[in-house]
């Protein structure tokens, strides 16, 4: 619903399988997934995260997220915001980060990006302080 996020982290070492379904956001709605600040050691896949007024997801400062096998798309389009922001020492592999209303994703340090898709985000696909994107 409107004002609300979908899903709310607020432990360390939770994994989040969406098991092939999409978590879809409403006009007015907050991030799809919130990782609330300081959180470590999360894990998100196997779905899709559409349309969220704010972010599909929002890693707040944690470090230590895994996200792979995710389509992130269409969110935060009337407010301006990332698709997608993770913190240090993450991974996202195997995503697809499409048309949201900024950079696709922005990453924190040390972060390591990998058989990634970015298109028509707002402004870049990938934003970051510091990643490694290994060589095939």
């Amino acid at each position: 619903s409107s004002s609300q996020y979908g899903i709310t982290i607020a432990t360390n070492d939770v994994t989040l399988d969406l098991d092939g379904h999409a978590l879809v956001g409403v006009p007015g709605s907050y991030s799809g997934v919130r990782i609330n600040s300081g959180i470590s050691r999360v894990a998100i896949r196997n779905g899709m995260i559409h349309d969220w007024g704010y972010r599909g997801v929002d890693g707040g400062s944690g470090s230590y997220q895994t996200l792979s096998d995710l389509q992130v798309c269409t969110n935060g389009n009337s407010v301006g915001y990332n698709g997608v922001n993770i913190g240090d020492h993450s991974t996202v592999r195997d995503c697809v980060i499409v048309g949201n209303g900024n950079d696709g994703m922005y990453a924190e340090d040390g972060c390591t990006i990998s058989h990634c898709t970015f298109a028509k985000n707002g402004a870049r696909g990938l934003s970051a302080r510091a990643v490694v994107m290994p060589c095939l």
